[in-house]
């Protein structure tokens, strides 16, 4: 499982990265819920809220 702080140009290439590699799981937080869900959708991942990271 990895976890993604943030949905900009940088953690769309680590998703691919990640991805392309075979992560087990991706999870995706940001200060946008639409951008973190966005990112999550494309790569089959999970988008979590700030809430979350307790």
């Amino acid at each position: 499982t990895t976890l993604l702080v943030g949905a900009g140009e940088m953690a769309e290439l680590a998703a691919k990265n990640l991805v392309d590699n075979g992560v087990g799981s991706l999870l995706v937080v940001n200060r946008s819920a639409g951008r973190a869900a966005g990112l999550a959708k494309e790569y089959g991942g999970e988008a979590l809220g700030w809430d979350k990271l307790s």
